[in-house]
């Protein structure tokens, strides 16, 4: 009669009945710690450790990054072979603003930079890109800080002498 009951009570299909045993040893290596590739797993730990230090910049040699040096337009032209692709700080006033566009559509700024006025020097100018919009307006007296180059391509165009410029201040004083 208890079987009948627990039959009749628990509806159990014939697909249900089947055990599954599950074993595990624990003494046997897994096939990726064979004597052969330990090495070959510990070399490419190494590189890729390698690969992540050298692009953190963690190197032993550290980065120099040149200090620039305070010139003007006209010391600049005189001896241009001593500063090509050197940083610089070039005061000068603005003479002319244009907004442009490089080989690819993105916007620059083309800026025409004069010497300080002074009546006995004869004006010099000095090319000036960047790529950011400073707030400053024709006639303003500014501090340029950039690469100089004699001759180089930005913006997919080529120029001559010109000053790639990272930073463009008012000057004040």
């Amino acid at each position: 009669m208890f079987r009948y009951l627990r039959s009749k009570c628990l509806f159990r299909p014939l697909f249900f009945k089947a055990s599954v045993k599950i074993e595990v040893n624990y003494n046997k290596k897994p096939k990726f710690f064979k004597e052969g590739s330990r090495f070959l797993l510990l070399l490419g730990l190494l590189a890729v450790g390698l690969f992540f230090f050298k692009a953190s910049g963690l190197s032993a040699k550290p980065l120099s990054r040149e200090l620039p040096v305070l010139l003007s337009i006209e010391a600049l032209l005189s001896d241009e072979s001593q500063y090509d692709g050197h940083r610089v700080v070039v005061s000068g006033r603005i003479k002319s603003l244009r907004f442009q566009q490089g080989r690819m559509g993105s916007p620059y700024l083309k800026i025409v930079l004069s010497n300080l006025s002074d009546e006995k020097i004869a004006p010099q100018t000095l090319e000036v890109i960047t790529l950011d919009f400073p707030k400053a307006r024709a006639g303003d007296q500014v501090l340029v800080q950039g690469n100089y180059y004699i001759s180089s391509q930005k913006v997919g165009q080529h120029f001559e002498r010109f000053i790639d410029a990272d930073l463009i201040v008012l000057d004040e004083f």
